[in-house]
């Protein structure tokens, strides 16, 4: 996993007229990892909405709110981080494993960043408390 280190990813959609990129199929980018602490994941009105169910896949357009910090901080204290708001939209989310144990690394994936979740607010508590029992749930039927 490559937490807390600078990762390249390609975007095709970048132009120039410089030679030098003109020659390559690709042109790359650098994108970091980060963590959200206290966040919420919502669509274009605002409502609430959990991000395991099908809405990212189905191309919704879902963004997140939360206090963005930086991947090797654990520290829960918000102050030391970045209030944001509208962050995404979310291209994917995914499950990087369990962390030694019985916690999931949850993340999302944007155009460009990756933020792992950390905690959630306390609006958004109830929706994650789901999707950790599915997470929980599929691991026990996988170790089966």
């Amino acid at each position: 996993m490559m937490m807390g280190r600078w990762k390249l990813i390609s975007l095709n959609f970048l132009s120039t007229k410089s030679p030098i990129l003109r020659e390559r199929s690709q042109s790359f980018l650098l994108c970091c990892n980060y963590g959200v602490l206290l966040f919420s994941v919502y669509d274009k009105q605002k409502h609430l909405c959990p991000f395991d169910s099908g809405l990212v896949e189905r191309n919704v357009e879902l963004h997140f709110s939360g206090c963005v910090k930086p991947i090797y901080d654990d520290n829960p204290d918000p102050s030391d981080g970045i209030a944001t708001r509208e962050l995404g939209p979310i291209n994917s989310w995914w499950i990087a494993g369990f962390d030694g144990g019985e916690k999931a690394l949850i993340g999302f994936t944007t155009a460009f960043a990756e933020y792992i979740t950390m905690e959630p607010s306390a609006a958004y508590q109830p929706i994650m408390a789901t999707v950790h029992e599915k997470i929980y749930l599929s691991k026990v039927c996988a170790n089966v």
